[in-house]
């Protein structure tokens, strides 16, 4: 994803995290992730606001970890890490330090050297004195030196697991005069970036039941199902959801009409990253009615909010 030229603009205050402030000049930032956001690529983890030994994010939700300073941008799987997905600059600026050649690491497997939870990683100065750093990149992928002048958008590396990394993902974190600014408070994107409090990070269909751990690298997935399949499981995993969610699958005939009902349930545990399936059974005394195009859907509710579809996939019964 690339976006316009970044240009610098000026803010009468900076907020920055643990209750503190910065009067400054301002900055505009370029996403950092060749990606789009909530497509192929999504927000776990954002600064942690709250000064105590909780935690939360800018908007007051649980998006984040105690003591966490920067802004993580995800990947879906490890093989979306493979294929390289470009890290950019974030605004102009002059590369001052960088680190390469260290391992990524699968679900943070892996020894970890002391001092280099960054992993790869690299910072840039940018005018007004800002700094931001770039971490977890992948393997000997950095594509800068210290000293060298870059321009917002400019590739830097691709996107990894090295260093503490349990998932592949950027780690970006901005600060003025060692002070921690949360970009998103005030939005400091060009164009500004939504709050997305929850949402789904993949979803997809196969005919048997599945871990979480068995769709994190190259998921399962299946498309054209027969009769010899004796049953139809959907899976999802979705980002940010609260003990209280209600969550539902619903699969729907060719004709339009709902296969039994829905699957409705409560989440009984606050989770930053869940996984689900559900499945429905292939009954050969339906087969003239059950062949053709299906579609199955997942829908998350919260409190009083409307049900809201995070999740579509379609699928053929032969």
């Amino acid at each position: 994803m690339i976006f316009n030229k970044c240009r610098i603009v000026f803010f009468l205050i900076i907020t920055i995290s643990y209750g503190s402030t910065v009067l400054a000049q301002g900055i505009l930032l370029k996403f950092p992730v060749d990606c789009q956001l909530n497509h192929d690529c999504y927000i776990p983890h954002y600064v942690d606001r709250d000064p105590t030994s909780g935690f939360m994010e800018f908007r007051g939700g649980r998006l984040t970890y105690d003591g966490h300073k920067g802004t993580d941008i995800a990947l879906k799987t490890y093989e979306q890490m493979r294929q390289k997905v470009a890290v950019l600059a974030a605004a102009d600026g002059v590369v001052l330090r960088v680190r390469d050649g260290e391992t990524d690491h699968y679900r943070n497997q892996g020894t970890l050297a002391k001092d280099k939870e960054c992993g790869n990683g690299l910072i840039l100065l940018h005018k007004s004195g800002y700094k931001s750093q770039y971490c977890h990149l992948l393997n000997n992928s950095i594509a800068v030196k210290p000293g060298l002048k870059v321009y917002a958008g400019q590739a830097l590396g691709f996107v990894g697991s090295s260093g503490k990394a349990d998932f592949p993902h950027l780690h970006f974190a901005l600060n003025l005069n060692d002070h921690i600014v949360d970009p998103f408070d005030p939005n400091l994107w060009n164009p500004p970036i939504g709050y997305k409090a929850f949402g789904l990070i993949d979803m997809g269909l196969h005919n048997r039941n599945l871990e979480q751990y068995d769709v994190l690298d190259i998921p399962p997935r299946r498309q054209i199902f027969s009769w010899n399949d004796s049953k139809i499981i959907a899976w999802v995993r979705v980002f940010g959801v609260l003990k209280g969610d209600r969550q539902r699958f619903i699969f729907y005939q060719p004709n339009g009409q709902i296969y039994h009902s829905p699957i409705e349930r409560t989440i009984e545990q606050s989770y930053k990253e869940y996984f689900a399936f559900l499945g429905c059974r292939i009954k050969e005394k339906f087969e003239s009615l059950l062949k053709g195009k299906w579609k199955a859907i997942y829908q998350l509710k919260r409190s009083n909010q409307s049900w809201k579809t995070l999740g579509e996939q379609t699928f053929f019964l032969k």
